[in-house]
């Protein structure tokens, strides 16, 4: 599941940072404007899918911010503030330690959920069975709290089977997953649905929308988002004239127009 754009934008830090003996000396020596590049680079540090970046890149980064390359290798090299892979990439390791904190929070928080959405619709399930066993011709009278409760409640019809939604899908020539769509709305027991043919349609719309366009091939993860081509937390956007993405490892350069590997 890729991240939100919400997420994207997070990541723990302390907030007496200024304090650290390094960054006391990067301050000492380069004043504010150093403090300030050192947390562009961290931010974008977690933007990276491995939460490091090419070293190469330092002087694109400093052309963009009006500050002399020079003046970024000093923050990245001087001061023990930043890791050197293979003369190649540079990494934070508090960074790299802190997300992987918060990632693995994260997956939990996801797994408890999954489990609990298991768990609710196993006792739907188990509910609807139970009712189904014990319905009888005579239906008990319903108490409406307001005309327009009357009208949806009435107007509320019958679940359909997993066969009749794969029906359907296939007589439309639909890409909608029938399976997906089923155990979706199953697990939601049908609230709020009151013509399910229709949300079939409107879920082939939204799929449809996040296809490439004609004539544009997509690659590893690459998606449509809104008119935009793009992947990951969709935070990129990515020219319809670009190739397609090689693998999970690549990157879109937006200052080379080129996708590179982290």
């Amino acid at each position: 599941m890729r991240s939100t754009n919400k997420d994207a934008f997070y990541f723990p830090h302390d907030s007496n940072a200024r304090d650290d003996i390094k960054n006391v000396e990067l301050i000492g020596d380069l004043g504010l404007e150093g403090y300030g590049i050192y947390w562009v680079l961290i931010e974008i540090l977690r933007e990276q899918p491995e939460y490091k970046y090419p070293v190469k890149l330092l002087p694109v980064i400093a052309r963009r911010y009006g500050v002399e390359p020079e003046t970024f290798s000093k923050v990245v090299y001087n001061y023990g503030l930043f890791v050197i892979e293979n003369d190649n990439f540079f990494f934070s390791e508090s960074l790299k330690r802190r997300m992987s904190l918060y990632e693995q929070k994260k997956e939990q928080a996801r797994a408890a959920g999954r489990a609990s959405g298991r768990k609710r619709a196993e006792k739907s399930t188990d509910v609807q069975q139970v009712f189904n066993e014990r319905s009888t011709d005579v239906q008990p009278k319903r108490v409406y709290k307001s005309k327009e409760d009357k009208i949806k409640l009435d107007e509320i019809i019958t679940p359909p089977t997993l066969v009749e939604v794969k029906e359907y899908i296939q007589a439309k020539s639909y890409i909608v997953d029938a399976g997906r769509f089923y155990t979706y709305y199953q697990a939601k027991n049908w609230r709020g649905v009151y013509d399910w043919r229709a949300k079939i349609d409107q879920w082939n719309a939204e799929d449809l929308a996040k296809q490439p366009p004609q004539g544009v091939e997509f690659g590893v993860g690459e998606f449509m988002d809104n008119g935009r081509r793009t992947y990951g937390t969709g935070k990129a956007i990515i020219p319809m004239n670009a190739p397609p993405r090689p693998s999970e490892k690549h990157c879109w350069n937006a200052s080379t127009e080129q996708w590179i590997i982290l």
